[in-house]
């Protein structure tokens, strides 16, 4: 063989190679791939064997236990339950009966929106309607477009419009075309502004979130600013002070003033702080010739009437979320039922052990109490959940509860108190309030 260092300068020198040794050599090269690829794809034909595969349509919400076929069963915490919004391939890992088993979920957006559409108005000199300014409901777990099938027209007149409008999803699924109305008018009218709720809320030092807590509406389509005059307002100090919110449109109608309230309080609360209060409230509910169980039901009958349901909650810390969801917002989701409750029970001296719905049964958790309305020598422990309960009309107490009966509950909503009793006491066995619509499935 000839190796040239440099062909234009002809310098080069030769390397014997017996063509044995070369077919030798590639043979051991072309036998070693071959091994290698058989070793390589048994791998992946073993790995592909232990894959539990799975394909569900985007926003079709699943359980650990119906992805492997097991009533144990737990997601890993690789597993993002929003994954199930958005169309792709996902990995992670199922835990059932010490087994870790590996799961391919494929996510497939096959279905267009589910879309009901309205007649919009727009104003001269302002914003034009755009596409998704029509819609009136809509159900798309994975992002939603629009497109108009028609031009804009000239708008040279006062008067209304006929368009036509569809949408499209993220994997591209389209609605039908809608026949829509758009209606030019001279908008002389202000937008107005509504408290969600009776005040508006903020923390010490914390920029005051106003949209939030506010609804805007108008009627005309278009951008609303919200101006805030925050002069009375000390936001570094707690208590209640007047701002005063206005709202302009995209033409610049402005709405009348309103006056709203702002509560300044802290994020964070001291234990002595919420039993100060706490306390306020225990002098009126409860006697001193209370049984455990007669205080329990005053403390269930108390926060049931005192929060509303909002499924929102700080869950960070619940003696904050309780002082927040009694005495400051009047509402909450589970967490805040169970923290309210807690420092009733932690008050009156009340036994109680804090539960959490074991993780990966349900996309979201649960928490509920055990409390003991025995003594300590005699304990007498019942589930205490105050959160409302119902489900297809199985409407029930969640007051002093007997494992008979949350299992119960869990057939009619499926791993709602599922939990590991091991590691708590058991309950007792005598029903102490009923629950009649749960009894055909004791």
């Amino acid at each position: 063989m000839v190796i040239y260092i440099s062909k234009k300068a002809n310098i080069k020198f030769n390397i014997k190679v017996y063509e044995a040794d070369v077919r030798r050599f590639l043979l051991r090269l072309i036998a070693a791939l071959a091994a290698i690829s058989v070793v390589l794809g048994a791998v992946c034909l073993v790995l592909a064997s232990q894959l539990k595969r799975v394909t569900v349509e985007a926003g079709e919400l699943l359980t650990a236990a119906e992805i492997i076929g097991r009533d144990e069963a737990t997601f890993g915490e690789d597993f993002d339950p929003e994954c199930i919004y958005h169309a792709g391939v996902y990995y992670f890992t199922i835990h059932s009966r010490g087994e870790d088993i590996k799961v391919r979920l494929r996510v497939r957006d096959t279905k267009a929106p589910e879309v009901t559409v309205k007649k919009v108005f727009f104003a001269v000199g302002g914003a034009l309607p755009e596409p998704l300014d029509f819609i009136e409901t809509v159900w798309e777990p994975d992002g939603l477009s629009g497109e108009f099938l028609t031009d804009i027209p000239e708008l040279k007149e006062m008067g209304t419009y006929p368009m036509r409008v569809r949408f499209f999803d993220a994997s591209g699924n389209k609605t039908e075309a809608f026949d829509v109305e758009m209606t030019q008018i001279y908008d002389s009218q202000p937008p107005k502004i509504s408290l969600c709720g009776d005040d508006i809320i903020a923390y010490v030092d914390e920029a005051v979130e106003y949209k939030n807590q506010v609804m805007l509406t108008d009627n005309c389509v278009g951008n609303i600013t919200l101006d805030a005059d925050e002069s009375e307002l000390d936001i570094s100090t707690e208590g209640e002070y007047t701002v005063y919110l206005t709202a302009t449109d995209s033409v610049g109608n402005v709405s009348e003033r309103l006056a709203v309230t702002v509560k300044v309080v802290p994020r964070k609360v001291s234990d002595e702080a919420l039993d100060t209060l706490i306390a306020e409230v225990a002098e009126e509910i409860i006697s001193d010739t209370m049984s455990r169980e007669e205080m329990c039901r005053a403390v269930y009958d108390y926060v049931r009437d005192a929060l509303v349901y909002s499924g929102v909650s700080d869950k960070t810390d619940d003696v904050s979320e309780a002082y927040h969801a009694l005495f400051v917002r009047g509402d909450g989701d589970c967490f805040s039922y169970f923290a309210a409750a807690k420092a009733f029970l932690d008050h009156l001296g009340i036994e109680n052990i804090s539960i959490a719905r074991e993780k990966g049964y349900t996309s979201d958790t649960h928490y509920w109490s055990l409390v003991n309305i025995g003594t300590d020598d005699e304990p007498a422990w019942y589930h205490f959940d105050c959160t409302e309960l119902r489900d297809d009309g199985y409407n029930h107490s969640g007051c002093l509860l007997t494992d008979k009966q949350i299992d119960a509950y869990c057939k009619v909503r499926p791993y709602f108190y599922i939990y590991d009793k091991s590691g708590y006491p058991e309950t007792c066995s005598e029903i102490i309030t009923k629950t009649p619509a749960l009894e055909e499935f004791y």
